[in-house]
């Protein structure tokens, strides 16, 4: 559970790359959960294609985020941006 209790510091330092993580995870999801919904019958191909770019958009997001919550936990980022957690 990416070593939370052991670290030391704020919630947020401590627990960010798992909520990171885990918004990531829906953003990258949401396209392929939509081609599951249309395969099975669901009326969903209008969002698929009115609505391309945004899932292109949280898609790399997603993975964008996933990156940078990978990166954190493993301490490669700098600690301007994720605090110093005193």
């Amino acid at each position: 559970m990416f070593h939370a209790y052991a670290r030391k510091g704020f919630h947020s330092s401590r627990f960010g790359p798992l909520y990171l993580a885990i918004f990531a995870t829906i953003l990258v999801m949401v396209q392929p959960a939509l081609f599951v919904f249309k395969d099975v019958g669901c009326p969903v191909a209008c969002l698929l294609r009115d609505y391309a770019d945004e899932l292109h958009v949280s898609f790399y997001v997603g993975m964008t985020f996933l990156l940078i919550s990978a990166l954190w936990v493993m301490g490669k980022l700098p600690r301007a941006l994720v605090g110093s957690g005193a």
